[in-house]
């Protein structure tokens, strides 16, 4: 059974703050993505000024349709969520967002985008990565409310998020 224990340690610096816990300044746009798109400016909740990303799925979240109830969104820099996976590699999801429900309630959701049809066609690798995402974040969530979800080429952003509110 695939699970994960909590351990004590420090969680700063991380790509976003420094060893007090401090924002920085600044984010390396390459921990972003490596591709640009200058062409158009990102939605007004996302938390940085440039559009960065690896994908065309990951351009669209970053520009296209504004969420309302989305309080605040990021591209999660790479390797700054370093979630354990077999092998002893690591891997990192690609969006964050801070969703507020109608009761006023927030929630965390953690994107992984996939620029592929569906999960049958992913590879097996790519599978085991998500599998052990969402056990590390079913295990986060037994303290803090952190739905984990999987964005396929053809999956509305919009509707992956509302379909997840209560």
């Amino acid at each position: 059974s695939l699970g994960y224990n909590l351990i004590s340690g420090s969680i700063h610096p991380t790509k976003f703050t420094n060893a007090d816990g401090k924002p920085l300044d600044e984010v390396l746009s390459s921990d972003l993505g490596v591709l640009q798109d200058n062409s158009k400016a990102p939605l007004d909740t996302y938390l940085f000024e440039e559009v960065f990303y690896d994908s065309e799925l990951e351009r669209r979240n970053i520009t296209d349709r504004e969420i309302q109830s989305v309080v605040v969104f990021s591209k999660i820099p790479k390797n700054s969520i370093k979630i354990p996976v077999a092998g002893g590699y690591t891997y990192s999801p690609d969006f964050a967002y801070v969703v507020k429900t109608a009761e006023g309630d927030y929630l965390n959701f953690i994107i992984e985008t996939k620029n592929v049809d569906s999960k049958d066609s992913l590879r097996l690798e790519e599978k085991k990565k998500i599998e052990h995402a969402q056990a590390l974040f079913n295990q986060i969530s037994q303290s803090v409310k952190v739905e984990f979800k999987t964005q396929f080429a053809n999956d509305d952003i919009y509707q992956l998020i509302k379909s997840a509110l209560p």
